[in-house]
């Protein structure tokens, strides 16, 4: 008997894309890319979908990035039928426990060799083109079921780059790396609440009107690259460690300029910098403690003379 395969399963269209443009919290598959799963609707049938989904369901584990994990609301901590859940991370928390069946790893070959122990004679289901991306760099993909879609996105987030735009054009360097939001533009489309954040109660935007983040050069490992540095939110500074997926380098700007896009992730805890009430015992709070921070970062090339 061969080893487990570790197989990952995507939908996507037929122009290439598996999310459409701007996929983010709330957005997870971009705009318009829920067409890709309209397919689940018929779930439950004898046909190619249910047959499908019966093969999905049938896995004894799950591989998944970070980035997935978190835009999935860590899935509650069970993705399905309580199989265990493995996340590809650049960084460790010793104090963030992920939910349920769900744990971390920074070793690619470690978690893919849990995943198939885990999993026994059943597959490991692969879920997140970042999880697919590190896998094959380390030879432990074995096999991809492409789900091709009858639709058109136009645009948005692929499986792999293609040739003329690869990510292995894209040199990051070690110098700073720096970003400022205003967080008066908080927006959760309440004005009720969206006051409220802006408050002392919340992030103080009076006293504090940026979260900055600054970071000094960037580690790439494994097909994975992380961007460790400093977060600044509400005057309270901490380490912390950005996840950074690469989605494209176009060199035909529109003003015939270079382009890249990338976006970073992390996780922390409210409570470190002193936003919003923290629980006492016997009480309840309805704002989580465990925060999801996302960067979509879109840079041009300096012209120089």
């Amino acid at each position: 008997m061969g080893r487990t395969p570790i197989r990952l399963y995507m939908s996507l269209s037929v122009d290439g894309y598996i999310a459409g443009p701007d996929d983010r919290q709330g957005q997870e598959l971009g705009r318009g890319g829920g067409r890709l799963f309209n397919r689940l609707d018929d779930r439950m049938s004898a046909g190619v979908n249910g047959q499908v989904f019966g093969e999905l369901m049938s896995t004894g584990a799950l591989i998944s990035p970070r980035r997935t994990f978190e835009l999935a609301g860590r899935w509650q901590g069970d993705h399905h039928d309580g199989v265990p859940i493995h996340v590809l991370t650049r960084h460790i928390d010793a104090t963030d426990m992920p939910p349920g069946s769900a744990k971390f790893y920074t070793d690619v070959n470690v978690c893919a060799t849990e995943a198939r122990e885990a999993a026994g004679d059943r597959a490991v289901m692969v879920h997140g083109a970042g999880a697919a991306q590190a896998l094959l760099a380390a030879g432990q993909l074995d096999e991809l079921e492409l789900h091709l879609v009858p639709v058109l996105l136009g645009d948005g987030r692929r499986l792999f780059e293609p040739p003329d735009s690869a990510p292995s054009t894209w040199s990051p360097s070690a110098g700073s790396k720096a970003a400022t939001i205003a967080m008066s533009s908080v927006n959760t489309a309440n004005r009720m609440r969206d006051d409220d954040l802006r408050s002392v109660n919340f992030f103080d935007v009076d006293r504090h009107p940026d979260m900055t983040f600054q970071s000094a050069g960037l580690d790439v490992r494994d097909g994975l690259v992380e961007l460790p540095g400093e977060l600044t939110v509400r005057g309270i500074t901490r380490d912390v460690a950005m996840e950074v997926e690469f989605l494209g380098l176009d060199e035909t700007g529109l003003q015939g300029e270079q382009r890249i896009g990338f976006s970073a992730t992390t996780t922390i805890r409210r409570s470190d910098y002193g936003v919003g009430a923290t629980a006492r015992e016997g009480q309840k709070v309805v704002v989580g403690d465990m925060i999801t921070i996302q960067l979509d970062i879109q840079a041009v090339l300096e012209s120089r003379p």
